[in-house]
């Protein structure tokens, strides 16, 4: 054995930007459903039913890669909470819908 420490290198930050980065996209998912909605409120319902639908499987990517890549199970939670909550932040409409 040699007088060196075990060489190791951390990937928790791929994990974070990752978990960081879907947060990103679901914030934009609400950004599209408040377009929709600024269209008509029929379309706004169908894409928010498809939005909601895949984001289940964002935040459970979300909890799983934050993880796997090192992170502790405290911060892959917070990434988990703050996931669902994007998306209403990016869907508030600056103007009602316009009907011809």
């Amino acid at each position: 054995m040699g007088m060196h420490a075990a060489h190791r290198h951390s990937r928790a930050g791929v994990g974070l930007t990752t978990g960081s980065a879907l947060i990103v996209h679901s914030l934009l998912n609400g950004t599209v459903i408040g377009a929709a909605y600024q269209t008509d409120a029929p379309l706004a319902a169908a894409v928010a039913i498809g939005v909601i639908a895949h984001d289940f499987t964002d935040g459970y990517n979300t909890y799983t890669i934050t993880s796997l890549y090192g992170n502790a199970r405290r911060r892959a939670l917070t990434l988990l909470t703050l996931h669902p909550l994007a998306p209403g932040h990016g869907s508030h409409p600056h103007r009602p819908p316009h009907h011809p």
